[in-house]
């Protein structure tokens, strides 16, 4: 589910004698600057995270955790171990302990979903989400966002063409600064964000914020045929009344008692059309649903 883990490291809380620049030594150096806020910089890479280093003794680790260790993030994100095993990784390969010294800046929950339909398809059927700006990027990329906080839904096939299957809908789930009160953690670093209750937590609530968008079933109504108020009356009781089930509308059709039988013969026949309509046409956001309990039932033991 771990994927970008963007972590920022300064010097005193690796060691009073600790040489940040001594990083360089174990990065493929790119470029050495001079930059008038932060002086010498050195920018670099370690497959493929970006790192640079400046004078004030920061150190900046920038990239997604599953290419650093698996090549690649198409085929998958990190479990919890899998991405405790890649931070071990670039402790050994820096010489020092990223995981106890680094606060983590940024990081992204994430998982790609196999899809019936090409991705963009399902981008309709979301709808506003409390709070969050909703913004259409092309017809590939849905993006929710708020300050700190971004969700986001692209086709993963699309950015990178040899990935299998075609059709794969990327979810992620950003959390960018604030990381200890978003989380409401003591510190954050990649070990705390590892432990399993904290990862449970960040895993919860990629799930809900998904749930928390309003869904948009289309096969209710097309929207462009709502031009008068009784239509738009007709549409939104039918909607209550799939909302509300079978027990419900048994209770609506006991409401109708009074009325003579032609006219409660109308009202079961309209009653049951719309239940059955509900059943028949469930909405193709269904399966990306179902997808998302089922990953996070998966990732945190449920």
């Amino acid at each position: 589910m771990i994927d970008t883990l963007n972590m920022i490291v300064e010097k005193y809380d690796v060691g009073q004698d600790f040489d940040p620049y001594s990083v360089a030594n174990y990065i493929e150096v790119t470029e050495y600057a001079e930059n008038t806020k932060t002086g010498y910089i050195v920018r670099g890479t370690l497959n493929n995270y970006k790192v640079a280093i400046n004078e004030r003794g920061i150190i900046y680790l920038n990239g997604s955790l599953a290419k650093y260790r698996n090549g690649t993030n198409a085929n998958g994100e990190l479990s919890r171990t899998e991405a405790a095993e890649a931070v071990q990784m670039m402790s050994d390969a820096l010489h020092f302990d990223i995981a106890a010294t680094a606060k983590v800046a940024r990081v992204d929950i994430a998982v790609n979903i196999p899809t019936q339909q090409p991705p963009a398809t399902y981008f309709q059927y979301l709808g506003n989400k409390s709070r969050y700006r909703r913004i259409m990027q092309a017809d590939t990329t849905l993006l929710y966002k708020i300050q700190h906080r971004q969700l986001q839904f692209y086709d993963k096939a699309a950015e990178s063409p040899r990935v299998q299957p075609a059709a794969l809908l990327r979810y992620e789930l950003r959390l960018i600064g604030q990381i200890r009160r978003q989380l409401h953690i003591a510190e954050a670093t990649p070990a705390a964000l590892l432990q399993p209750q904290t990862y449970t937590k960040m895993v919860q609530m990629w799930r809900d914020e998904y749930f928390n968008i309003a869904k948009i079933n289309h096969n209710n109504a097309d929207m462009e045929e709502i031009t008068t108020f009784g239509k738009w009356k007709e549409v939104y009781i039918a909607n209550l009344i799939r909302e509300a089930g079978n027990e419900r509308g048994e209770n609506a059709l006991t409401a109708a008692a009074n009325l003579d039988k032609k006219e409660r013969y109308k009202a079961r026949k309209w009653l049951t059309e719309q239940l059955t309509k509900d059943t028949a046409d469930s909405s193709p956001i269904d399966e990306i649903t179902h997808a998302i309990e089922a990953t996070a039932a998966a990732a945190t033991g449920e």
